[in-house]
């Protein structure tokens, strides 16, 4: 316990928790890349579930060998940079943020609508501030687990193999990512060399 009957690990886990970690780690979503929705707090990154979870560990990580991914300490600065603005660009659902998920081979999205993002000390967005976003007409409902649902893109090639008739260069910076993403002429299926 972090905080006695406040904050804590030893909490009994809803049911389709368990079924989303099974499901996850079957054949045809192993390598399936998946964001979690919403981000945690930025700063403490604290996992924290409305049923009582409350952890500096992702529960996802417990659960499953899926590449799963929550913005954490172990990110490289450029990795948070990137992951960040993917976050900021869906929440707000500005142009090119499928482009950019697409682009760092984000193919899912589990929308954890438990998730308690209203805790004191660690505040994060309302999860359902992504429903407009995922309704897109390139996203589909692939499934639901009891508060957990996954959205994953109609038309992508699950093939983590890929070959480019050219490559990119951006001189700037990682976050210049999401700008770009957002452009007319910008290809998420091309190579990007930053």
């Amino acid at each position: 316990d972090y905080i006695k009957g406040e904050r804590s690990m030893r909490v009994v886990v809803p049911q389709y928790i368990f079924d989303f970690a099974k499901w996850s780690e079957s054949k045809d979503r192993l390598n399936t890349k998946t964001l979690v929705l919403p981000a945690t707090n930025p700063d403490n990154k604290v996992d924290a579930y409305t049923w009582g979870y409350w952890s500096l560990s992702p529960l996802t990580s417990l659960l499953t060998n899926a590449p799963i991914i929550n913005e954490s300490n172990y990110m490289s600065d450029r990795e948070k940079i990137l992951i960040e603005e993917l976050y900021r660009m869906i929440k707000k659902n500005d142009p090119g943020w499928q482009n950019l998920a697409k682009l760092l081979g984000i193919k899912s999205f589990l929308l954890r609508k438990d998730f308690a993002y209203n805790i004191k000390g660690s505040p994060t967005d309302n999860p359902l501030i992504y429903e407009n976003s995922l309704n897109s007409s390139e996203l589909v409902l692939t499934k639901k687990f009891g508060k957990w649902e996954v959205y994953d893109f109609k038309n992508t090639n699950l093939n983590n193999l890929r070959s480019s008739s050219g490559v990119s260069y951006l001189i700037g910076e990682a976050r210049d990512l999401g700008k770009i993403s957002s452009l007319p002429f910008f290809d998420a299926k091309e190579s990007v060399y930053v």
